[in-house]
């Protein structure tokens, strides 16, 4: 109101923003992979995320800067992940969420075998699993007839050939994780070779 008792008004809208809505997509990972992190956050109407914030304690990297980043834990288990988001008008949200990591299976299969040729053997798989059942086996039998199979029950493996040789087994759990081992179970000897000679009586 100015002193001639003049009065004016100004009316001006002010927009107020919503906050952004964090969210992090994990892939679960198996020990001695990298955890893939995924933003899946959703921006307010008008005003978009231009920045985020990773924090991975125990993990290489443990933080980042990128909207989609992996890390490595040499740790089994449950893992915290942290997810700041900055929008384009300055408001921030966080969330934190916890991420898997997975034990390995562990690979294993019944004690060798030894004897003259042909060795007929039926394997039987030892294999465990601490994080999950295990639904894939995959067999390699070097020098044996047949040399590969797949299933926890392979079929009866024969080896003709004199030699050593060994035997493989990959198995896989319900999580997609792997372990390996080989192990030498088998040895085939040759037949003896029968020879003798005889000396005639002195007359």
């Amino acid at each position: 109101t100015a002193s001639t008792g003049c009065t004016a008004t100004t009316i001006q809208t002010i927009t107020v923003g919503g906050f952004p809505t964090p969210a992090i997509l994990p892939t679960p990972a198996c020990l001695g992979t990298a955890t893939s992190l995924s933003d899946g956050s959703l921006s307010a109407p008008g005003d978009p995320i231009t920045s985020w914030n990773w924090s991975m304690p125990g993990g290489t990297p443990s933080a980042d800067t990128t909207q989609n980043t992996s890390t490595l834990y040499t740790t089994t288990g449950a893992h915290t992940v942290t997810l700041t988001v900055t929008s384009q008008q300055g408001c921030k949200a966080t969330i934190n969420q916890q991420v898997l990591v997975y034990k390995l299976p562990v690979p294993d299969f019944s004690a060798p075998d030894s004897g003259c040729s042909p060795v007929c053997v039926n394997y039987m798989d030892l294999s465990s699993s601490t994080d999950g059942t295990l639904n894939d086996w995959q067999w390699t039998f070097t020098g044996g007839s047949p040399s590969n199979a797949t299933g926890q029950v392979p079929p009866q493996v024969c080896y003709n050939t004199p030699g050593n040789y060994s035997v493989s087994l990959t198995v896989t759990s319900q999580y997609k994780c792997k372990a390996s081992i080989t192990l030498p179970m088998i040895k085939v000897f040759p037949w003896p070779t029968a020879d003798f000679c005889v000396t005639p009586p002195i007359q």
